[in-house]
């Protein structure tokens, strides 16, 4: 389990269940239109450890807070609230949006791109 991942939505299918957001109050309501253009978006998308629950239950408070978000020992996680939509305080398409740009920004320039 300590090296084993899985895929977990942001904004899941359904709020209550989700395993990253700590303050489901962020998250958009789940239309048709978000469902087929967001919820499975790679914007959407974080990795996060199997072993995440008990690695954040043997983090000191103040690493493990977040006002947003779950911590985790990955920085791809860490950093979901630099794209909160500022607007309106929300993880909606906004920040879908942009953080799929920015993971793919990331892919074009550090990744060889085999043809």
């Amino acid at each position: 389990k300590k090296y084993k991942l899985s895929i977990e939505h942001i904004v899941p299918q359904n709020p209550k269940d989700s395993k990253v957001v700590s303050e489901v109050s962020i998250l958009p309501k789940i239309t048709e239109e978000f469902e087929e253009l967001y919820l499975h978006s790679l914007g959407n998308l974080t990795l996060d450890p199997l072993s995440a629950n008990q690695s954040k239950s043997n983090s000191d408070f103040d690493e493990k807070n977040s006002k947003y978000f779950q911590k985790a020992p990955f920085k791809i996680q860490n950093e979901l609230e630099e794209f909160i939509n500022p607007d309106n305080n929300k993880w909606d398409e906004y920040s879908i949006s942009k953080r799929a740009n920015k993971i793919l920004e990331f892919a074009l320039t550090n990744w060889k791109i085999i043809n």
